[in-house]
């Protein structure tokens, strides 16, 4: 799951930088694939990789380490949350199972959304069906 919320990132990153993924990869010496591997959670990034992808698309440093602790690290939050040991759907009061959150997340970085993004969308959405 982490390569996947750190794949949408780098595609935010990405398309924020006006850069097409072939564009990227030509930039850095790539094949297309891997730009695309990376971004859908298919292959996980070097730090390098994620060096390289940072400065090319003008992020700070910061995000590359971001992106490392979610790759390293023993659980998948979302690195903006203020606290990494609470789970995000607790910090808004709402209470969903594992299968759902897997899939809001996988919502979330399709829509380049952060996790509490998706949420807030989400719910939004429902309001306005119900309406």
């Amino acid at each position: 799951m982490s390569k996947l919320v750190v794949g949408g990132r780098l595609r935010r990153m990405r398309i924020e930088a006006g850069l097409q993924g072939k564009e990227l990869a030509g930039i850095l010496g790539w094949q297309a694939s891997k730009v695309t591997r990376i971004e859908q959670g298919k292959q996980t990034p070097s730090l390098h990789d994620l060096e390289q992808w940072c400065l090319t698309c003008n992020h700070p440093e910061s995000e590359v380490q971001t992106m490392m602790g979610l790759l390293t690290g023993p659980t998948v939050t979302d690195p903006e949350q203020e606290d990494p040991d609470e789970p995000i759907p607790h910090m808004i009061g709402i209470s969903i199972s594992d299968h759902t959150m897997t899939r809001l997340l996988n919502y979330a970085v399709i829509n380049g959304f952060t996790a509490e993004e998706a949420i807030v969308h989400l719910l939004g959405l429902a309001a306005g069906q119900r309406s």
